[in-house]
């Protein structure tokens, strides 16, 4: 069993509930989507990385003294084993976060389910003259998928800049683009 992984590597949670963590980042490589403004292109516009069994996975991430694992990508749940290796990092103590483009449903062993929806302005019309834009637009956002994830049925009138109501316990962090327009940034899910 292995995984695409581009990266594993220490640093400080930088967004989100944890923000501030000390947490080791494992970063698959491959995604379903092609963000114009990606900060990571070699996960996803031109996947690199090495394949790695979950047994060298664990053994890298164990170099390090933190017990917060962030499962990041590219797109993290495109990956065959991430079940398994989510599996494996739990049953070995770690506290997991995944974050999440929320375009594939996985049931996931993990402490909190990082969403992060993307809307119109994630399409990429323009870069290599839209050659990804059709296909970007098409899956960037599954209300389907988000339902499953928060466990919620009836969200038939959902827009983009809206996800109410939600479930008790839940959280959805919204930010501005200047001082009128609000947008969806990413819903957290706890896992208890």
């Amino acid at each position: 069993m292995t995984v695409r992984i581009s990266e594993i590597f220490y640093s400080i949670q930088g967004e989100g509930r944890f923000i501030g963590t000390p947490s080791v980042f494992i970063r698959t490589s491959g995604c379903n989507l092609r963000c114009v403004w990606c900060d990571t292109p070699y996960t996803s516009w031109t996947p690199e990385g090495e394949d790695w069994t979950i047994k060298e996975v664990l053994r890298e991430v164990r170099k390090y003294s933190a017990r917060h694992i962030v499962i990041t990508g590219g797109e993290p749940l495109l990956a065959a084993e991430i079940q398994e290796l989510a599996a494996t990092l739990k049953r070995a103590g770690a506290h997991i976060t995944i974050e999440t483009a929320a375009t594939i449903f996985k049931p996931v062993a993990c402490d909190l389910m990082s969403l992060s929806p993307k809307l119109a302005n994630s399409t990429p019309w323009k870069r290599q003259q839209g050659k990804f834009a059709q296909m970007h637009e098409e899956r960037r956002l599954n209300l389907e998928v988000i339902q499953k994830f928060i466990g919620r049925k009836g969200w038939s009138a959902v827009s983009e800049s809206l996800f109410l109501p939600l479930a008790p316990g839940y959280r959805v962090y919204f930010g501005q683009i200047g001082s009128t327009v609000v947008v969806l940034l990413m819903v957290e899910i706890r896992r208890k």
